[in-house]
């Protein structure tokens, strides 16, 4: 909205202000404005950016009703924003107060959250629950099944779920990434659901095979912007961490750490939504240029092995660019420590990818990292906000940058090129 843009302008004059007198301190625990100092591991295959190299914030906002994660919003031609949520409680923000209290890693009982945002300032979003809704995870001992590829195209609600594995594995927490169970879907912006209990984790809807290493664990859709509005090809696009063979012993293959991700793409079709669960329909990377029927055929869009966990992936159409974002744990295996988050910037949405910046510890315990299209600046690209959630596990209380919590959290950012 203007609001919205007059606003992203001011923070523009701000940082460009800031930036000709004064070098911003680097982010810690008690300060904003800050930069995040980029720590690239060794090993990293990326080449770095030309574009931008550094990551700046100005502030962050948490919203208190909003004691759970898994925040992935969809941009829907009505202008609000639809998301999923699980692992905890979300409060309905005006009286008589409801609270929602929906949970994944509950076995045959679980059940995953639905909520509409409404509002154009980031920081002062209404954020509303609307059900939760039953989707049992089974007894093959995949006793987690949460949310991941989120979506709202021309009336209709796509909410896609996964399973997991072993949460108190070596990695402490979901050590093992079960298969893409498939979609439940809605016409009605959420008020009823068209839910498909022919799939399970064993009868998904790609096709994978238990026990083994699974190439679309969590998918996550491309955000191309409101209805899906900047679709290269009128198709609908999903990312996803994916793991590889190991000769040496089992893939690393959790919910927050992988070896590659894997792309997939989908015509969808309005006036038959359930038809996204029919595998004939899809397509699967395979090189640049062409795309496999089978999720065999499947090749990696790029690989790290072992640093590619949780993908998204946004267009910024100002800069006709593919951001995406990439979280995976700082000390491998363990799953209950902080996290880091990686940046890439590409042309094309199938590559190749230049590197950002590498944010250890961001969070400390930063997940769920995602570019909100309705959130940033149309006009520039380099500046926006992040959404995310921060420390499920407590991680000796460090909120880095400040207000990063459990719950929905959203910091504006801008990106330069320093040096």
């Amino acid at each position: 909205g203007s609001k919205f843009s007059v606003r992203m302008l001011l923070l523009a004059f701000f940082c460009a202000l800031v930036g000709s007198f004064v070098a911003l301190p680097h982010c810690s625990d008690d300060h904003m404005p800050c930069t995040w100092e980029s720590n690239v591991p060794a090993g990293c295959p990326y080449p770095r950016s030309k574009l931008f190299n550094t990551i700046s914030f100005y502030k962050n906002v948490s919203y208190p009703l909003t004691n759970a994660d898994t925040w992935y919003p969809s941009w829907a031609s009505n202008g609000n924003l639809y998301s999923s949520f699980t692992d905890g409680a979300v409060t309905t923000p005006s009286s008589p107060h409801k609270t929602f209290h929906c949970a994944s890693n509950t076995g045959l009982k679980a059940d995953t959250g639905t909520a509409v945002i409404t509002g154009d300032q980031p920081d002062k979003l209404v954020v509303t629950p609307l059900k939760c809704v039953h989707e049992p995870a089974n007894a093959t001992d995949y006793t987690g099944r949460y949310p991941s590829a989120n979506l709202i195209h021309n009336g209709v609600w796509y909410y896609g779920t996964y399973s997991l594995g072993s949460a108190n594995g070596i990695c402490h927490n979901w050590c093992e990434m079960g298969p893409f169970v498939g979609f439940r879907t809605s016409t009605d912006y959420g008020t009823t659901w068209m839910l498909n209990s022919s799939f399970t984790p064993i009868h998904n809807v790609f096709g994978e095979t238990i026990r083994k290493p699974v190439k679309y664990g969590a998918p996550h859709f491309v955000d191309f912007g409101q209805n899906m509005q900047h679709s290269p090809d009128g198709y609908a696009y999903v990312v996803a961490s994916g793991c590889l063979h190991h000769p040496e012993g089992p893939a690393n293959c959790t919910w927050i750490s992988g070896d590659a991700v894997f792309m997939a793409r989908i015509k969808l079709n309005p006036a038959s939504p359930q038809s996204i669960n029919d595998k004939n329909n899809w397509e699967f990377y395979v090189k640049e240029g062409k795309w496999g029927k089978t999720v065999e055929e499947a090749q990696p869009l790029l690989t790290w092995k072992g640093k590619t966990g949780v993908v998204t992936m946004t267009y910024i159409p100002a800069l006709k660019k593919y951001f995406m974002a990439i979280t995976t744990p700082t000390f491998f295996p363990n799953n209950e420590k902080p996290f880091d988050t990686y940046l890439l910037e590409s042309d094309h949405i199938t590559g190749p990818f230049s590197l950002i910046t590498y944010m250890r510890e961001f969070g400390s315990q930063g997940y769920f990292v995602h570019f909100p299209s309705k959130f940033l600046d149309n006009k520039d690209g380099s500046h926006g906000w992040l959404m995310y959630s921060a420390n499920f596990h407590n991680v000796g209380g460090k909120s880095n940058p400040p207000g990063s919590r459990y719950g929905l959290c959203m910091v504006d950012f801008k990106l330069t090129k320093e040096g």
